[in-house]
């Protein structure tokens, strides 16, 4: 989340910002998660369960088009808004290697079916030194592919976040292989 060097952390000012910014929005947000919490976990500690509702984007613009009104539970539609944006935002730098959140919970991972995997069949196909793509990037791989197959932008290993996309060939089949013969142990 935050950098190690103290001189690079003086300059992300948090407090005064964001939460000098946003103090009002960041409580009605706080308040949101809360209250999210007791509808979908009731009974259990605060946590954003990645499993339920991971539709953001088009949830986020299901509540600006009602902006300046409040939902049928009483909550701001600009403060779902508000909680999807961030939510979005945090997956997309999660996906780009940012840490997971420490209060995300279910946060989707590999199968068991891992090694039926179209995209580690061709992280595998793409290591392979004989193989017609040795040599080509991961989305290249794909794109030589007979079948249309979409890329996820990275997928966890146990704690390990491996991307997928067109920047990573052999460094990511390196790096989810290591991880899947560290998950087993």
């Amino acid at each position: 989340m935050l950098t190690d060097d103290p001189a690079e952390r003086k300059h992300i000012p948090l407090a005064r910002g964001c939460l000098d910014y946003f103090p009002s929005a960041l409580v009605a947000i706080a308040a949101l998660s809360a209250k999210g919490n007791d509808q979908h976990n009731p009974g259990d500690v605060l946590h954003w369960d990645r499993a339920k509702s991971g539709d953001e984007a088009d949830a986020l613009l299901r509540h600006f088009l009602q902006r300046g009104t409040a939902d049928a539970d009483g909550v701001l539609h600009s403060t779902k808004l508000a909680w999807r944006a961030l939510a979005l935002l945090q997956k997309e730098l999660e996906a780009a290697g940012a840490p997971i959140a420490p209060g995300a919970r279910n946060v989707p991972t590999l199968s068991a079916d891992l090694p039926d995997s179209p995209i580690v069949a061709a992280l595998i196909e793409l290591h392979d030194e004989d193989a017609a793509t040795a040599g080509l990037k991961a989305g290249e791989a794909f794109a030589n592919r007979s079948e249309s197959v979409l890329l996820p932008p990275h997928v966890v290993i146990g704690d390990k976040r491996v991307l997928l996309d067109a920047e990573h060939d052999h460094a990511a089949y390196v790096a989810a292989t290591a991880a899947m013969a560290g998950e087993g142990s």
